[in-house]
């Protein structure tokens, strides 16, 4: 499985990517200790820096426990109803369409 400890998600590269391929380990000075390298995603569109932009920056423990929440909300559903299932009310849990206004 993924490990957020050593590896990065990215949608550009056609391998698995480490923390280490983008200067984003935890030996890199003034990195450990921040926030956003609890999880890293590389941002595909803006190249900052030799390792790119990690959208993960502002994930708190908070904010990164609640991603998990809704990453193994979605997989229980999409194995539930596969890709094409009729999950109506969506792999957030909002339903696709507003609820209908009703007049009293």
């Amino acid at each position: 499985g993924f490990r957020c400890d050593r590896e990065v998600v990215s949608l550009g590269r056609p391998r698995r990517s480490t923390r280490s391929d983008m200067g984003w380990d935890q030996s890199t000075p003034n990195r450990a200790d921040l926030p956003g390298f609890l999880f890293c995603v590389e941002d595909p569109f803006e190249l900052v820096g030799a390792g790119g932009l990690n959208l993960g920056r502002h994930l708190t423990p908070t904010k990164l426990s609640f991603v998990n929440e809704k990453t193994e909300r979605a997989l229980r559903r999409l194995l539930m109803h596969g890709p094409d299932g009729d999950d109506d009310c969506g792999f957030l849990g909002r339903s696709h369409d507003p609820e209908p206004v009703v007049d009293e």
